[in-house]
C-alpha cells in the first residue's frame, strides 16, 4: 500500500507532468506551425521563381518568332502570342513581390526584375512595331533594337530560382527538425 507522502509525492509529479505538457505542447505545435508556414512559403516562392523564368524564356522566343513570321500570315498570331506572354509574366513578377513582400527574402531582386519586366516589354513593343511587312532588313534592325534587354532578367532569375532552392532545402530541414 502506498502510503500518504508517497501519494502526494505521485500526485504532484502526476500534476506537475499534466501541467508541463499543456505548456510544451502547444508550444511545440506553434513552432511545428510556423516551421511548416515557412515552408509552404519557400516553396511557393521556389515555384513561382520557376515559372517566371520559364515564362520569361518564351517571351523571348515569342519575340523572336514575331520578328522571324515579318510579313507573313502567321505574323498576327505570333504578335498576340507575345503581347500574351507579357501579360502572363507580369502577373509572375507580381506573385513574385506578393511573396518576397510576405516571406521578407528577395526583395531586391524581385525589385530588379519587376524594373526589368518594363524596360524588356517596352523594348520589345517597340521593336516589333519597327517591323516593315515588306522589308525583310526590318527584321534584323527590329532584333538590334532588343538585343540584350532580357539578360539581366534570365540572370536575375537563375540567381533566384538558386536562392529559393536553397530556401526551400533550408526550410525542410527546420520543419523536419521541429515537427518530428
Amino acid at each position: 500500500m502506498i502510503t500518504t507522502p508517497k501519494r502526494t509525492v505521485g500526485w504532484f509529479l502526476g500534476v506537475a507532468c499534466i501541467a508541463l505538457a499543456s505548456w510544451v505542447i502547444p508550444a511545440m505545435a506553434a513552432s511545428c506551425a510556423d516551421r511548416l508556414r515557412e515552408l509552404s512559403l519557400a516553396q511557393d516562392m521556389g515555384l513561382a521563381a520557376r515559372d517566371a523564368a520559364i515564362t520569361s524564356r518564351r517571351q523571348a522566343q515569342d519575340f523572336k518568332n514575331a520578328l522571324l513570321r515579318n510579313g507573313t500570315p502567321d505574323y498576327e498570331a505570333m504578335a498576340t502570342r507575345l503581347r500574351e506572354r507579357e501579360i502572363e509574366y507580369e502577373r509572375q513578377v507580381d506573385r513574385l513581390g506578393t511573396l518576397a513582400a510576405k516571406s521578407g527574402r528577395h526583395a531586391d531582386i524581385v525589385a530588379v526584375l519587376a524594373s526589368e519586366r518594363v524596360k524588356m516589354a517596352a523594348r520589345y513593343r517597340e521593336a516589333v512595331a519597327s517591323l516593315e511587312p515588306t522589308d525583310r532588313a526590318s527584321v534584323f534592325r527590329a532584333d538590334e533594337l532588343a538585343k540584350g534587354v532580357d539578360v539581366t532578367t534570365f540572370r536575375q532569375l537563375e540567381v533566384l530560382v538558386a536562392a529559393s532552392t536553397r530556401d526551400l532545402d533550408d526550410a525542410r530541414k527546420a520543419a523536419a527538425e521541429v515537427c518530428r
